[in-house]
């Protein structure tokens, strides 16, 4: 039967929230979730003058898919756990976005990744910074979460440091990578401080595992703390991580 008129009923919206919920159709109030509305609707409604049902919106999906814009894997996963408390998940997300955050991704994937990991730990608990802190705990020791790693922080400058004014670098470090970089950073520290830089075919596992913090339970913590790379653990990213963490 023709639409006799241009105003949404209830009805409709729920049967358009369903159905994009079911397909993993962005339906949020994102631009992108407006916008996969705006689109849908004004097909059903304006151009082909129907009711929005599970059967319009069907067609609709079938003519409109490579213009519509649908949830990531993670973002799906993401999503369904968050959608079983939406407060909680955006006490989660204000903090997880915050200063107070300075070791986990905050972009991308593996931020819905993080995020998801922390809100299934968090399950049955008060959010608080010390009961995120366990979580991020027990998600990095069970499936490791996505750190920020050395290469993505920008490094301080030493302003007594002289820096050349031309635009190459010397021909030393033309063919290093940014991590060849990090370590070269990292090993100029450690013989500044008096340490003892770990040397080619060093057992970073056991270098991780030695690593102490100031109490057993910080310790601890530094135990349960992993930079992975991609789905492997990285234990030298590690071993550097868990040194700053503990103040070394």
């Amino acid at each position: 039967m023709a639409r006799t008129s241009e105003q949404l009923s209830q009805v409709e919206v729920d049967a358009f929230n369903r159905f994009c919920n079911e397909h993993r159709i962005v339906c949020d109030d994102s631009n992108a979730g407006h916008a996969n509305g705006n689109l849908m609707g004004d097909y059903i409604v304006f151009s082909w003058k129907e009711n929005i049902t599970q059967e319009t919106l069907a067609v609709a999906l079938s003519k409109l898919r490579d213009r519509l814009v649908f949830y990531s894997d993670s973002e799906w996963q993401y999503k369904k756990i968050a959608d079983e408390g939406p407060a909680r998940a955006n006490t989660l997300n204000q903090w997880f976005h915050s200063s107070a955050n300075s070791s986990l991704v905050k972009d991308g994937e593996q931020a819905f990744q993080n995020q998801s990991a922390l809100l299934a730990e968090l399950r049955a608990r008060e959010i608080t910074p010390q009961t995120i802190q366990d979580a991020i705990g027990r998600a990095g020791y069970k499936k490791g979460l996505h750190y920020v790693t050395t290469d993505r922080i920008p490094r301080p400058v030493d302003p007594r440091q002289h820096a050349d004014s031309g635009a190459f670098m010397p021909k030393s470090d033309t063919n290093l990578s940014a991590r060849d970089h990090q370590k070269r950073t990292q090993a100029a520290a450690d013989t500044a401080a008096g340490r003892t830089t770990p040397t080619p075919g060093t057992d970073y596992v056991k270098l991780c595992d030695e690593i102490r913090a100031s109490t057993h339970s910080k310790t601890e913590q530094l135990r349960k703390m992993f930079v992975t790379n991609g789905s492997e653990i990285d234990y030298e990213q590690t071993y550097y991580a868990r040194r700053r963490a503990a103040g070394l």
